[in-house]
């Protein structure tokens, strides 16, 4: 009897999913928020599957061709990624030799610049290239 039960308690054990809930409120408060979840859980099902029905059947063609450029862009994310390691490992190297350069001798001092200058340009470039090959994959997920 719920009526009886909700003036006698304030506390509610519930096991859903194999796994134990304590709600502290009344019994008409439980039932009220676990309706609420449900129709919620149960709308959100409804929406994928909308969302999967909606999407268009491709063919042979287009999957082939989908799956090309899948390939193309996660080699160039990787490629991308193994270039950035590198740059960034020369990068680190040049910091160490500008810290205990000696600023006198100039030739060497403008080499290691130019050199670094050089290697941030391409480590932008290469940055700029992950974030195309990413955001391409990242739109196949969607």
């Amino acid at each position: 009897d719920r009526e009886f039960l909700d003036g006698l308690t304030n506390r509610i054990w519930d096991i859903e999913d194999f796994e134990l809930k304590i709600h502290h409120f009344g019994v008409q408060e439980f039932l009220q928020r676990k309706m609420e979840r449900q129709a919620k859980t149960t709308q959100q099902k409804t929406v994928q599957a909308n969302v999967e029905k909606t999407k268009p059947k491709r063919s042979y063609a287009q999957e082939k061709e989908l799956k090309r450029k899948k390939t193309k862009f996660q080699n160039q994310s990787k490629k991308a990624e193994e270039e950035i390691e590198r740059i960034e490992k020369r990068m680190a190297e040049l910091d160490a030799e500008l810290a205990v350069v000696d600023y006198a001798h100039e030739e060497m001092t403008n080499r290691l610049t130019i050199e670094y200058q050089t290697l941030q340009k391409t480590w932008e470039e290469e940055m700029n290239r992950w974030e195309e090959a990413t955001q391409f994959l990242d739109g196949l997920s969607d």
